[in-house]
């Protein structure tokens, strides 16, 4: 199974994949790390987070990120996870800051 390479492509933690499947952290990295097997319906629920098919979850790397690579921009788990910008920190002289830009602040 290629969740490993998976989450690196999408920039997701294990942890968030957890939560979007329903399962606990620890079960991911027992998956993960080939320590499980997962079930027949979290592995049909991984490769749909992904936007591939099951045959893809499981074949080798190259085949599974070539789909995933099809399918990157409207896989589920990218909405599901990704992060909202960050909010501006409080003003200091009338300048807001975010993530090390200026904004200018708002009255």
């Amino acid at each position: 199974m290629n969740l490993r390479s998976l989450l690196g492509m999408h920039g997701i933690t294990q942890r968030e994949l957890a939560g979007y499947l329903g399962l606990s952290p620890q079960g991911v990295w027992n998956i993960v790390h080939g320590r499980s097997e997962p079930r027949s319906s979290t592995a049909m629920r991984a490769a749909r987070a992904f936007g591939i098919d099951t045959d893809a979850l499981f074949a080798d790397t190259g085949t599974c990120l070539r789909a995933a690579a099809e399918a990157f921009e409207r896989a589920p788990i990218r909405a599901a996870v990704t992060p909202a910008p960050p909010a501006p920190v409080e003003p200091q002289n009338g300048v807001a800051e975010r993530e090390g830009e200026a904004v200018p602040a708002t009255p």
